[in-house]
């Protein structure tokens, strides 16, 4: 079992940090998810500047509708059990929005209309070096990668649009999606992250923490995409 105050110490403080959290083996019934996701964030609350948590809502892109004020989290109970007290504090973006706890990050409330372009949360994060944190995730997790592809314009990306509602307003949404016939390499990325020191992984049991600076992130593989094209899916 995960000691909160003890074994996240590894983790550095002071920063504007981004969570991607798994509660399975952390808490030791679904019954204690809620307390046990409430006590990783008051940890965080008190030894990190801002904090962001992922409250994604990819069936968007089929229902093409989509009210933000209630929708369930799609990524996890640990984001859902947030949202659930922080859902004023919710980013407007109808597929990747976000958790601003305590609204501690300034950002304007106004609905997205591009998941990844430099308007966008993920340009904020990079351009505010958040520290990105997995816990309890065998494979690094970092929604970043597709920021980086955006920026590199990868082949097997493209630009989709969606047009739809949000919160009952009308919204044409452009999503650079992936051709399924590709895939993330995430252990060969993550090994070559923490061989260059890019990412720090420490194991507690069972359970994976492991952080990075986002600017760091998107340095290695700029790099890496600008003489591979594919580097991320080959």
């Amino acid at each position: 079992m995960l000691d909160i105050d003890k074994d996240l110490n590894f983790i550095p403080k002071k920063r504007n940090v981004l969570l991607h959290i798994k509660m399975r083996n952390i808490a030791k019934r679904s019954s204690d998810y809620k307390s046990k996701s409430l006590e990783i964030l008051n940890y965080f609350k008190k030894n990190q500047k801002s904090i962001l948590i992922p409250a994604f809502t990819y069936s968007f892109c089929k229902s093409k509708n989509i009210n933000l004020e209630n929708k369930k989290s799609e990524v996890g109970r640990f984001s859902e059990e947030i949202r659930k007290i922080q859902k004023k504090n919710r980013t407007l973006d109808p597929v990747f929005s976000f958790l601003n706890i305590d609204n501690r990050l300034k950002i304007k409330k106004k609905f997205s209309t591009n998941a990844f372009d430099n308007k966008s949360v993920f340009k904020l994060i990079h351009d505010k070096n958040f520290l990105i944190i997995n816990i309890n995730l065998k494979e690094i997790v970092s929604t970043q990668f597709h920021k980086v592809e955006f920026d590199n314009k990868v082949p097997y990306r493209y630009n989709k649009i969606f047009k739809g509602k949000i919160n009952g307003k009308k919204i044409s949404y452009t999503y650079f999606v992936r051709n399924r016939k590709f895939s993330l390499k995430r252990k060969k990325i993550l090994y070559q992250l923490m061989k260059k020191g890019v990412v720090k992984q420490r194991k507690i049991g069972s359970i994976y923490l492991r952080y990075f600076d986002s600017k760091n992130f998107s340095k290695f593989l700029n790099k890496k995409l600008s003489k591979n094209k594919f580097y991320l899916v080959s």
